[in-house]
């Protein structure tokens, strides 16, 4: 059997420039510790950029969320800080929520009527049940 001496030391030194570059100096690992600090620049680093303070810190940003779920949590849960600059346009997405709810409920009642319109010639029986349900009340 041949020795794995080299593979093995090659893997412990890819090992070795991992957990050093997961220590580097200056490194900050979340976005709360940069408050107060201020951006030198941002370099583009492929899927991540790199934002350089003048303390010689830095940070690894990932571009933002991909969904709209995600986009819209995210802002939500900042309206607070965002509010001294963005009160107006934190309004307008509320509002623009709101607006969305509303179309979503009449949508939902869209296709229950649908579905009885759909399924009331074949199952007979339905209008009855539908009748006991509506008496019956909420």
């Amino acid at each position: 059997m041949p020795s794995t001496h080299f593979s093995e030391a090659a893997l412990e030194r890819r090992r070795e420039k991992f957990a050093y570059a997961a220590d580097f100096p200056g490194l900050l690992h979340a976005a709360p510790e940069a408050v107060g600090k201020t951006v030198a620049s941002v370099v583009s680093a492929g899927e991540v950029s790199v934002v350089v303070f003048t303390d010689g810190c830095f940070l690894l940003a990932a571009p933002g969320p991909a969904s709209g779920d995600a986009l819209l949590a995210a802002i939500q849960a900042s309206a607070g800080a965002l509010a001294p600059w963005r009160s107006s346009e934190l309004a307008e997405l509320e509002r623009r929520v709101d607006a969305e709810q509303e179309a979503m409920r009449f949508a939902r009642m869209e296709k229950v009527l649908g579905a009885v319109e759909t399924n009331l010639p074949r199952v007979p029986e339905l209008r009855d049940e539908l009748r006991k349900l509506l008496d019956a009340g909420p």
